[in-house]
């Protein structure tokens, strides 16, 4: 596991989120998913392709 970058990535997913049109918490929850995905690669830009990638992931691992 490498957290390099998973602090900067949940801001982005969280501003991404925010521009979509989502709420506050739903913005929240995206974000913790760009920050999981980014964890599970090696180096800063891994584990995130795009949006669909997130959501998918997002609904894979919702509990």
């Amino acid at each position: 596991m490498d957290t390099t970058g998973c602090g900067d990535s949940y801001c982005g997913g969280f501003i991404a989120a925010l521009a979509r049109g989502l709420s506050v918490k739903a913005a929240c929850d995206v974000a913790s998913a760009v920050a999981a995905l980014v964890a599970t690669g090696m180096g800063s830009d891994a584990g995130v392709v795009d949006w669909e990638q997130t959501r998918a992931f997002m609904a894979a691992h919702r509990p």
